[in-house]
């Protein structure tokens, strides 16, 4: 079963909702994850920061066969206990060069790098966001969506790892 996960680098939320995913998912090794990153406050929104590159560095992750997992802890690693910028280039750079998967596929992080510069996954990135936003009209992340089900955040309150736990559960029926 293919579960859409839909979330934001810079929301607290997500980060949290990304531990309980981690914790649950060996517990359910038939359920596919189908990242859909989203921003809460995209450009030119003067809130800051933004995660826009971060979601790009995600795409880039995503066609080099990068392990989007260490991707998504060294992002928010980055954010929530170390309190980087992640909305800078060389806030992302700095934290794929810790990656296991950066050397083991040899990823080369000049091409990371010239890919957020160049902003070459500016439209799918945008693209995501109007999928998220738009087309799925989610209020708030981190939601889930599975073959037409849907487990969404709403107004500051997040899903509980209980919630997260029975919408997987439910998803292998």
């Amino acid at each position: 079963m293919r579960v859409e996960v839909f979330f934001d680098y810079y929301c607290p939320y997500c980060y949290k909702g990304h531990g309980y995913l981690k914790d649950l998912i060996q517990y359910y090794s038939k359920v596919e994850i189908a990242w859909k990153p989203c921003e809460s406050h995209p450009r030119p929104e003067r809130r800051t920061p933004h995660s826009d590159l971060a979601i790009q560095g995600m795409y880039f992750m995503m066609e080099n066969g990068g392990d989007l997992w260490e991707y998504h802890d060294c992002i928010y690693a980055a954010m929530f206990e170390q309190h980087l910028d992640i909305g800078s280039v060389e806030v992302l750079v700095a934290c794929i060069e810790k990656m296991n998967c950066i050397k083991e596929k040899h990823i080369e992080v000049a091409a990371f790098k010239a890919a957020l510069n160049n902003k070459t996954y500016e439209l799918v990135q945008h693209q995501g966001n109007r999928y998220a936003w738009e087309d799925q009209a989610l209020d708030a992340v981190p939601s889930y969506i599975a073959g037409g089900r849907r487990l969404l955040s709403r107004d500051g309150v997040m899903v509980s790892k209980k919630e997260l736990e029975r919408f997987l559960a439910d998803s292998m029926r």
